[in-house]
């Protein structure tokens, strides 16, 4: 199983709200721009250098185990290292060493009925990113929201939270986490971090279904959660060069 459980909760991949226990942003957001950040000039995420700081600038992320997804290009602030290449996490931690807060890219191919007791494969997580996303509201273990549509550099989707209840008694599923879906060969994305949230985009690309995930711990700040939103709104979808 994919290791992204560290991304926050979690885990991107990773993710209640802010530190007043409040979550300011809005579901139904972004629309973004499709012209918010070049299409040309970015770096692979993955050839930087892992376990130190990002240099600000554009980076590409690329969903993982995936040889057909389109990267996704987004605007890296400070204060973020590489997992990978399919996540940038804060280098800021929770008390318990997890990742405040983060994004990670992947192309599901399953999504468990229970979160708990996933492990291994999961039934097939559909064609359509509405199907996708209705899986994933439909998911027992985290707290869900019913999906909203989205649109994400003008390709459209749904958008929908998963949390893990804070009182949520974790000992008796699965490797102690909660799993919501499968990627590539090897890859979940599951967490154990109570109170986290992950903030699900999924997407419709070209007749591929991704997911945009930004996740956080409960230690992140209205004002960190808020520096996620804006780099998926001004993020940009593009074929590997």
């Amino acid at each position: 199983m994919n290791p992204l459980s560290t991304l926050l909760l979690l885990t991107l991949v990773t993710v209640t709200a802010c530190a007043s226990g409040k979550d300011p942003t809005r579901a139904g957001e972004p629309t973004p721009s499709p012209r918010s950040v070049a299409a040309t000039g970015y770096m692979d995420v993955g050839d930087a250098p892992e376990h130190t700081e990002l240099t600000p600038g554009v980076y590409a992320l690329a969903a993982y185990d995936s040889a057909t997804a389109p990267l996704f290009v987004l605007n890296v602030p400070e204060g973020f290292a590489r997992f990978g290449r399919l996540a940038v996490l804060s280098r800021l931690k929770a008390p318990n060493g997890d990742d405040r807060y983060g994004v990670g890219y992947w192309a599901p191919n399953g999504v468990y009925a229970n979160a708990c007791t996933g492990h291994g494969p999961a039934p097939d997580a559909g064609p359509t990113a509405k199907v996708v996303a209705a899986a994933l509201s439909a998911q027992s273990g985290p707290r869900t929201t019913r999906p909203v549509p989205i649109t994400v550099d003008g390709q459209h989707g749904w958008y929908l939270d998963l949390t893990v209840p804070p009182l949520a008694d974790l000992t008796g599923c699965d490797a102690g986490d909660l799993d919501y879906f499968t990627a590539g060969t090897d890859g979940a994305r599951h967490t154990n971090t109570h109170g986290a949230v992950d903030r699900l985009y999924v997407i419709d690309v070209g007749g591929e279904v991704v997911v945009i995930d930004t996740g956080y711990t409960p230690q992140a700040s209205a004002a960190q959660i808020e520096e996620l939103r804006a780099m998926v709104k001004n993020g940009r979808f593009v074929q590997a060069r």
